[in-house]
């Protein structure tokens, strides 16, 4: 049996971690000493980039992080959302490339034990340059994610539940029951009043009626039902590549089990307004958001307009839920302002009050602005 190496600290990982990994998750091959390199670090797993001679193509090599945000987690209590995770993103590569070919990784492999968890997949391409890409390139990549996503939306999901993915030994299910479409509606239709309230007695500088006429619109437009679908929370440029042949690639995703049409408000909600809203935050500052602002909104058009097509009914219903995103935002910012301090957690996500206080004036003028 091969001995077990626990990796507690990131420049412990080795040549030998690697080969561990590899085998562990089935593949048995044997790494030289000059054909792996680092190639990021996130906030749960360190990832290297891994060539093998007997393919032609390298493979990607993450090791799970013993305590990512410095928060020390053990297999005894993580073990099953590991599971969840992992099994959720083979589940979405899957599903991903059978609508849109080799649009992620085609190998997908994980190991999940108290001694060591990793992951080893399709090496994809260097991180989408963001500063590379003009106008047509960036509208491309947009439609192709768009296409892909509109794909995973029409297919509804056999698994059982809603939200975040949990397992039970065997199979994957969704942590939140399923609830009626209508009951649902209705929960969220009051979470909504319940913001309009709080933002009507703020004192901040905001057009009331339009705002609540807006509010009733976006309402209106929710009165459909529908299904439960795969959906990737997390389709950010920091997990876009370039492929070689010139496509984009997606990987690493935040698989959810939810409502399509809102989780695609939700890329483009992203890449239109929040992504430089959050561009002076200390977890995107590196990022430059703020520059490429032009650029994330001709991704947010291309992947508009290829998810909707012609479907101008739908068109607006995803107007509608961006618009709903920026109400929630502009109250997550208020509460965040107005509680007591922020933690450095927070502040490392969020920002600082200043940073907060901007993002809300521009989300308030949004809510005024955005019509659908």
């Amino acid at each position: 049996m091969t001995e077990m190496v626990p990796v507690f600290e990131q420049t412990n990982i080795t040549r030998y971690h690697l080969e561990q990994a590899l085998r562990l998750c089935g593949l048995p091959l044997t790494v030289h000493p000059d054909a792996f390199a680092l190639e990021g670090e996130g906030a749960w797993h360190i990832a290297y980039r891994v060539s093998i001679p007997q393919h032609a193509h390298p493979f990607i090599v993450r090791i799970r992080k013993p305590a990512p945000y410095g928060q020390l987690q053990t297999y005894a209590d993580h073990a099953a959302e590991w599971h969840a995770e992992y099994l959720s993103t083979s589940l979405y590569y899957r599903q991903a490339n059978r609508i849109q070919p080799y649009i992620c990784p085609t190998v997908y492999l994980y190991h999940v034990s108290e001694a060591f968890t990793c992951t080893v997949e399709s090496y994809m391409g260097a991180q989408l340059d963001l500063s590379t890409l003009d106008r047509t390139a960036a509208r491309r990549y947009g439609r192709q994610i768009g296409a892909m996503s509109r794909g995973l939306h029409q297919k509804k999901t056999h698994i059982i539940g809603a939200g975040e993915f949990g397992w039970d030994g065997a199979n994957l299910y969704g942590k939140t029951p399923i609830q009626s479409p209508r009951l649902l509606r209705q929960i969220e239709h009051a979470y909504h009043a319940t913001i309009f309230a709080a933002l009507s007695e703020s004192g901040l500088s905001l057009d009331l009626h339009s705002v609540r006429d807006r509010l009733s619109a976006a309402h209106r437009l929710r009165d459909i039902d529908e299904p439960t679908v795969l959906i990737n929370r997390d389709i950010s440029p920091e997990n876009l590549t370039l492929q070689a042949d010139g496509r984009v690639g997606v990987i690493d995703p935040y698989t959810y089990l939810g409502n399509g049409t809102r989780f695609a408000a939700w890329f483009i909600h992203c890449y239109r307004f929040l992504l430089p809203a959050y561009a002076s935050t200390p977890r995107y500052r590196d990022q430059r958001y703020d520059d490429h602002a032009e650029t994330l909104a001709h991704i947010a058009d291309g992947f508009e307009r290829s998810y909707t097509g012609d479907d101008d009914d739908l068109l607006r219903h995803i107007t509608a839920e961006c618009w709903l995103w920026t109400l929630e935002q502009a109250y997550d910012d208020y509460t965040r302002l107005t509680a007591d301090g922020q933690d450095a957690r927070s502040v490392f996500k969020h920002g600082d009050a200043q940073t907060v206080r901007r993002r809300l004036m521009r989300s308030l003028r949004q809510l005024e602005m955005l019509d659908f």
